[in-house]
C-alpha cells in the first residue's frame, strides 16, 4: 500500500502563521564594524519575489545559525566575518515540500570540489561584493535557477 503526502505534510498552505512578522525576529542590521551584511531576494519561476519564506543560515567557520523571515522577498542577516568561503542556507516556503539547500560562495573558492563538478552553473553559489557585505539572490526555478544540494 502506498501512502501519498497530505498537504499537513509540505510547507503550506499555513506556513505563513509561523511567518507573522509578530513572531519573527526584525531583519537584522549590523551592530559593530565587525559584523556584515548578507541579503537578497528570493525570487520565483517567474521572477517574483517570494514574500512569505524563511532563509536559515548556518556558518560552520564563527558557528552563527541565524534566520530571517523574507519582506517583500528580501531577506537581511548581520554576520560576523565569516572565516570560510560560504555559509550554508535553508530555504523554507509554502508549496515547498522539503527544504531547499544552497550555499552562498562569499570569496573565491577554486579549489572548492563542488564547484569544481557545477562547471557554469557555479556562478549561480556566488555571492556579489558590496560595499559592507554581499548580495546573494536565491532563485528558485528558471533560467540562472540556483544550484540547490541534497542534505
Amino acid at each position: 500500500m502506498s501512502l501519498e503526502e497530505t498537504p499537513s505534510q509540505t510547507a503550506g498552505p499555513f506556513v505563513h502563521i509561523g511567518l507573522l512578522p509578530e513572531a519573527l525576529p526584525p531583519l537584522t542590521t549590523p551592530s559593530s564594524a565587525h559584523d556584515l551584511v548578507l541579503e537578497g531576494q528570493i525570487l520565483d519561476g517567474a521572477g517574483e519575489p517570494l514574500r512569505d519564506a524563511l532563509v536559515e543560515l548556518w556558518d560552520a567557520s564563527t558557528g552563527q545559525w541565524l534566520r530571517s523571515a523574507t519582506d517583500e522577498g528580501v531577506y537581511r542577516f548581520a554576520l560576523r566575518r565569516p572565516a570560510a568561503a560560504f555559509v550554508s542556507l535553508l530555504i523554507l516556503a509554502r508549496g515547498i515540500n522539503v527544504g531547499l539547500h544552497t550555499r552562498a560562495y562569499l570569496q573565491p573558492a577554486p579549489d572548492d570540489a563542488l564547484l569544481a563538478t557545477l562547471g557554469e552553473r557555479a556562478t549561480t553559489l556566488a555571492a556579489t561584493p558590496l560595499p559592507g557585505g554581499w548580495r546573494f539572490d536565491i532563485r528558485l526555478q528558471g533560467e540562472a535557477e540556483t544550484v540547490f544540494l541534497k542534505p
